[in-house]
């Protein structure tokens, strides 16, 4: 019924490709060719999401995450993302973030929903999606909470329950991007992150995270650090695209 329902209003409601702006009938704004040409990312680290060629890769890591795991190791178990940080997802993730399109937002949600039942399938599901919290100063700016509105359609395509109010940012932090060193951003969110402390964990063991660009890593070091603090076990990060080479 829901899938005649939704063919029958794209055929009267047809939208436009967000990359090409082609006329289409789809559940969401991206053509097939569009989408068959959008910087897939696929050899990657699991560590650092990072891609690679798979032969240089030991058992999914790149040898810089194989070094930093044995010397101290990271909260973060394994990293994900869908693309490749660049053209046309440089434009289209800032438009989605900055400019309320959440006709875009519903795409790349729906696309990771794809990806990520697969792997849940494959691995096993998580007890928790979980998105990176935004300060309150941030989320009355912009309006809502890009992050959150992915784990909502990713929660109701795979029936993994999500939660927005597990996971607070009570530090207003400058962009990580922004940042040159490693100390800096470290020192950036020093503090940053708490548990909301009316939360409950105790039948959570293991909690994927959704945000819409992984730059740094020290965003998503920093909650899977927080959360296995409180008891997690294992932490996965996943996003829309991955900045950096």
């Amino acid at each position: 019924m829901y899938a005649a329902l939704t063919q029958f209003l794209n055929q009267v409601f047809p939208t436009c490709c967000m990359v090409c702006n082609r006329t289409i009938a789809s559940s969401y704004s991206l053509c097939q060719e569009c989408e068959q040409q959008l910087p897939w990312m696929e050899a990657h680290c699991h560590g650092c999401g990072l891609a690679f060629p798979e032969a240089v890769l030991v058992n999914n890591r790149c040898g810089q995450c194989l070094s930093d795991y044995a010397d101290r190791g990271h909260a973060l178990d394994r990293c994900h993302s869908l693309f490749h940080y660049s053209s046309p997802l440089n434009n289209l993730i800032p438009a989605f973030k900055f400019q309320a399109r959440f006709d875009i937002g519903h795409c790349f949600a729906s696309l990771m929903a794809v990806k990520l039942a697969a792997h849940f399938h494959q691995h096993g599901r998580p007890d928790l999606l979980l998105p990176v919290p935004l300060h309150y100063r941030r989320y009355r700016e912009r309006g809502f909470n890009q992050s959150w509105e992915l784990v909502k359609t990713v929660s109701r395509h795979t029936a993994v329950p999500c939660s927005n109010t597990v996971l607070l940012k009570q530090k207003h932090t400058a962009a990580q991007s922004d940042l040159g060193s490693a100390r800096e951003r470290r020192r950036n969110l020093t503090n940053a992150f708490v548990l909301h402390p009316n939360c409950s964990l105790e039948s959570v063991t293991t909690v994927t995270i959704i945000d819409d660009v992984i730059t740094t890593m020290s965003t998503v070091n920093n909650l899977a650090g927080l959360l296995k603090a409180h008891g997690i076990q294992g932490v996965e990060a996943w996003s829309i695209a991955r900045a950096g080479t």
